[in-house]
């Protein structure tokens, strides 16, 4: 009879630690929330939610502006993950703005956005401050030692997770805890959780790895004029990004331009007498005798804009020459320092949302754009920081395979991060 009262109850027990364990099952409610800043309640009475991308099941609603600018609805929703765009009438224009949801499994039932959709003017912060940054669902500290990932609430109570119980990446006893090895996704580089939560590499360990990123030249035009972002391509000229990493300086560079020339300078100039294709490789040597090599294929169009491979196999056409230049880092018409620190973004390659974390030094309001090998700024938002470490998700579901770059900017600093869209 004991053993047959011990079964039962382990039988009862794994039963119970199942159901604490499973997945959530839909319907999920997830809370759509934000303000209009600068609006008139007279004149703006409503804002517009329209699910994206496949959310199921589908919703088109409009929902009552309240005498604050303010807006909430809670929406019963299927998709585990989903993106809603949310819109408004703001003086004689449409603003508007796509967010997106993840449910959180440790905490099915409370699931929650939050968006700012700007109409000028200004509004009163969680922290006081007229205009500020310090909004719901961005980032806080709540002096508190022993908590990780503070934010805003969405009554402006400045409320983190217990380090005790959560770890780095928000797991509820997970291993990824302050000083423990972590990988950065963006670079494969190892590295240490740093006290508030971000990957810091540790170079000093790492191998000596070529690499370079070839994207078409660029300058920068009328913005005001060009929907494109205010970016115009260069004809006949290509740039290399010479992405080096790891191992120990001083380096030794070998250019081989696949035309029978060569150069060993880090950073050369090649001038290609027609449109190639020609296959560009990349050898490094380190300090400590760690040699990399790295090659990709580089051509031009009958406009003089870079291609990337030739996949209809015809290395024959006669075009005109071009230059490539190797370059150090990316110009970006705005100084490239010191806009945001630690910075991480996860995963790459991304299918869908890329994650992006780092430590800003003061409130902003930061523009995160997103271009292409050609130069073309093909996606922009504004977004409000706050002091300390931020994490943001940005949807590139909608996006074509291949190579972009994410540049995070204040108007007068930039800092960049290449990814890959499988």
């Amino acid at each position: 009879m004991d053993q047959l009262f011990r079964s039962v109850s382990l039988t009862t027990a794994l039963v119970l630690g199942t159901m604490v364990f499973a997945q959530p099952i839909p319907p999920y409610d997830i809370t759509v929330a934000g303000y209009i800043s600068g609006c008139n309640p007279s004149g703006t009475n409503y804002v517009n939610i329209i699910t994206q991308q496949g959310t199921q099941p589908s919703v088109d609603i409009d929902v009552p502006v309240d005498a604050n600018c303010g807006f909430s609805v809670t929406l019963s929703m299927d998709s585990y993950q989903g993106w809603f765009m949310i819109s408004t009438p703001c003086n004689g224009a449409i603003q508007s703005a796509t967010v997106a949801y993840e449910v959180n499994v440790l905490q099915p039932d409370s699931n929650y956005v939050f968006v700012v959709l700007n109409c000028g003017g200004g509004t009163i912060d969680c922290a006081g401050v007229p205009g500020g940054a310090s909004l719901p669902g961005t980032p806080c500290d709540d002096n508190d030692g022993w908590t990780i990932l503070d934010t805003w609430t969405a009554g402006c109570e400045c409320v983190g997770l217990d380090s005790m119980f959560y770890d780095c990446l928000g797991i509820e006893g997970g291993p990824n805890t302050f000083g423990t090895p972590c990988v950065q996704p963006a670079t494969g580089l190892s590295g240490y959780w740093s006290n508030n939560c971000v990957c810091v590499a540790d170079t000093a360990t790492t191998e000596c790895s070529a690499n370079f990123w070839v994207m078409q030249a660029y300058t920068y035009g009328d913005s005001v004029n060009n929907p494109g972002g205010g970016t115009e391509p260069i004809p006949n000229e290509v740039w290399v990004w010479n992405l080096t990493s790891g191992g120990q300086a001083p380096y030794t560079y070998l250019w081989s331009f696949g035309d029978g020339t060569s150069s060993t300078e880090g950073y050369p100039t090649h001038f290609y007498a027609n449109g190639g294709p020609y296959q560009l490789c990349l050898t490094i040597a380190d300090a400590e005798g760690c040699t990399s090599t790295y090659c990709d294929e580089v051509s031009i169009d009958e406009n003089g804009i870079y291609t990337g491979l030739i996949v209809d196999g015809r290395p024959g056409m006669l075009r005109s020459g071009f230059t490539i230049r190797v370059i150090t880092e990316l110009p970006t018409g705005v100084d490239e320092r010191n806009v945001v620190e630690e910075v991480a973004m996860w995963p790459n390659p991304v299918e869908d949302i890329i994650g992006l974390s780092f430590a800003s030094s003061r409130s902003a309001n930061l523009i995160l754009s997103i271009m292409d090998l050609n130069g073309r700024v093909i996606r922009t938002s504004n977004n409000a920081v706050s002091v300390g470490n931020n994490r943001h998700s940005i949807s590139v579901a909608d996006l074509e395979a291949g190579m972009y770059l994410l540049m995070i900017s204040d108007g007068t600093q930039s800092t960049s991060r290449r990814f890959v869209k499988n």
